[in-house]
């Protein structure tokens, strides 16, 4: 005997609520104009970076402050080319 399709249904509200959140947390302090999507990406870890002056790790770091495990912001970082020592401060 098949089996029956399953059918799965989501509250189209929860959505609307969901993805406010997520825009308002993800805006770049910087108010640049945003043409792409690594474009975003770039904009908001740079703008992360600045405000950890450079520091992507531990509680304080640019991977906690954008809600990501550490070794995938080294990964963007790498692949969006983003010069990290830039952020530094003496």
């Amino acid at each position: 005997m098949p089996c029956a399709p399953t059918t799965f249904l989501i509250d189209e509200s929860w959505l609307a609520r969901k993805q406010r959140k997520q825009r308002k947390q993800r805006k770049p302090s910087n108010d640049t104009a945003v043409t792409s999507l690594a474009d975003g990406e770039k904009a908001l870890i740079e703008a992360a970076l600045k405000e950890t002056h450079g520091r992507v790790a531990c509680a304080r770091g640019a991977a906690a402050k954008l809600g990501i495990p550490r070794q995938t912001l080294k990964w963007k970082i790498l692949a969006l080319q983003i010069d990290k020592l830039a952020f530094r401060t003496h």
